[in-house]
């Protein structure tokens, strides 16, 4: 979602086609749930798959997978020039041809001839110079169940806050943020905004029940509402419910940042963990 943000932005500097590189989307190591723009939000943009037949496409998916081969390095193979701008600090992308930096986030260099943007573009600028555009393509499906039972809950609760504690991958590198840093902010919020209710989202929620005391959990008592059941397929749903709050407590998440980016609620605030200094207090 930050890449087409990105690309979104792309597209309005440059007077050439853009297509999407979705090429991590096919072969043996598909992440997450692959490729849903399509599926939740009904974007249908330009990707590079559908400039290639299947065969062709296949076989890039193995020079990937058996190789290491980026894009950009195949095309060069080929004799085909092509300069990439590489987001900074982003060094996990095989090339030995032309590469540049931004000298800032909102410096981005766009080089005469064919061009590769490669990085995650984690940052708010592409966004908040198309917002409400973007607001627009990114609209969720209506929720129905019991999930749109937490949304209404939600929309009733005075300064609604999202916890959203991220395990997983992150825990394994070490890139989580302690138990401890979440109960530092929830006081924090108490403090200052008050929550009449928070609403825990997390992939490992035995975790959090374990380690309740330490995360600051215990003493929110029944103003806290846990949120589960959003596995594979509809793990976007713990995403559209966080956007609904009005305030979030996050760990170094890109999930949890882009919940913040799409919230519409008036003077929202994010506290966030997602720079490796002290917690940033983010009020909108």
């Amino acid at each position: 979602m930050f890449q087409y943000m990105f690309f979104y932005w792309l597209q309005h500097q440059v007077k050439d086609e853009c297509v999407l590189d979705d090429l991590a989307f096919f072969g043996s190591k598909v992440p997450h749930n692959g490729y849903e723009l399509e599926r939740i939000f009904g974007i249908h943009a330009p990707r590079m798959s559908e400039r290639f037949d299947k065969e062709t496409w296949d076989m890039m998916a193995r020079e990937r997978d058996e190789k290491g081969k980026s894009v950009p390095q195949m095309f060069r193979d080929l004799g085909i020039p092509i300069t990439v701008v590489r987001e900074k600090s982003v060094t996990n992308l095989n090339y030995n041809g032309e590469v540049l930096e931004p000298r800032s986030e909102s410096e981005i260099p766009i080089p005469n001839g064919d061009a590769y943007f490669h990085g995650y573009w984690l940052v708010d600028g592409f966004f908040r110079l198309y917002e409400n555009d973007i607001l627009n393509v990114f609209s969720f499906p209506e929720l129905d169940g019991r999930d749109k039972e937490l949304a209404e809950l939600i929309k009733l609760s005075r300064q609604s806050t999202a916890i959203h504690v991220r395990r997983g991958d992150m825990a394994q590198f070490g890139w989580s943020a302690p138990a401890e840093k979440f109960a530092e902010r929830i006081k924090w919020m108490e403090e200052n905004r008050a929550p009449q209710r928070y609403f825990l989202f997390s992939d490992d929620i035995p975790w959090c029940r374990e380690n309740a005391d330490a995360l600051g959990l215990s003493g929110l008592k029944d103003r806290l509402v846990i949120v589960e059941g959003h596995k594979k397929e509809k793990a976007y749903i713990d995403m559209q419910l966080m956007s609904m709050c009005v305030n979030r407590i996050s760990d170094r998440s890109s999930f949890s940042l882009l919940a913040g980016f799409l919230c519409r609620a008036p003077n929202a605030c994010n506290i966030s963990n997602w720079k490796e200094t002290n917690a940033e207090f983010v009020p909108q």
